[in-house]
């Protein structure tokens, strides 16, 4: 019984190994990620093209934005006031029950 214990546990720790062993070949050909040079904002100035097309676009007039009709709101204010004068009424039936 403690034969194969310990033949498991070498087992174990030789995958253990190889699989550290593996991960680190794999990180040193893992190819290394290209990251992007920022240029400074002064160095770049800006294209006629540019210059011209944000001319062009402030002389257009704003686009329009839909406006809905105001709808009625009386009926809907009238049954909240009623339901609150309802409500202050029963105020004092509800101090009386308790």
């Amino acid at each position: 019984m403690e034969k194969a214990l310990d033949l498991s546990a070498a087992e174990r720790a030789a995958l253990l190994a190889e699989n550290s062993r593996l991960m680190e070949d794999f990180r040193a050909v893992e190819p290394h990620r290209k990251r992007k040079v920022c240029e400074p904002a002064n160095d770049r100035f800006p294209r006629i093209e540019e210059i011209v097309a944000a001319e062009e676009a402030s002389h257009k007039p704003p686009k329009r934005r839909r406006v809905t009709p105001p709808c009625d709101l009386t009926p809907v204010v009238e049954e909240v006031q009623e339901m609150v004068i309802h409500g202050l009424d029963r105020l004092p039936q509800i101090e009386e029950m308790q």
